[in-house]
C-alpha cells in the first residue's frame, strides 16, 4: 500500500479502507478452516509457538509447562494476608447468625 501511495497510484482514504474491508472479509471466510490451513503449511512447533498445538499431543503437560514459565506464578498474591487473617482489614467475613 505504501508503495502504491508513494507512486501516486492511490490517493485518499478510500483505497486503504477497501483493502482493510477485503482483508477482514477474507479472514472471516477463512476462520473455520484455520486449523486445516496450519496443518497444510505444517510449521514447526517452534514457529507455531502454541502450547496446545504441539505435535507431541501432550496438551495438558505443555499448557501446564507454559503457565509455570510465567513470572511470579508461584508467588502469593499481594492480598493473601488480608484474605487469610482472622481479622480482615475491611468488614467481617464471619456469619453473624
Amino acid at each position: 500500500m505504501a508503495t502504491l501511495y508513494q507512486g501516486n497510484y492511490l490517493n485518499g482514504r478510500k483505497p486503504a479502507e477497501l483493502v482493510q474491508i477485503a482483508i477482514l472479509t477474507l479472514c472471516s471466510q477463512l476462520k473455520d478452516d484455520a486449523v486445516a490451513l496450519v496443518d497444510v503449511f505444517a510449521p514447526t512447533d517452534f514457529i507455531l509457538n502454541s502450547p496446545i498445538g504441539n505435535a507431541d499431543g501432550q496438551l495438558y503437560r505443555n499448557l501446564w509447562s507454559t503457565v509455570m514459565q510465567g513470572s511470579e506464578v508461584v508467588n502469593r498474591p499481594s492480598w493473601w494476608k488480608e484474605f487469610c487473617s482472622d481479622k480482615p482489614v475491611v468488614g467481617s467475613l464471619r456469619s453473624k447468625l
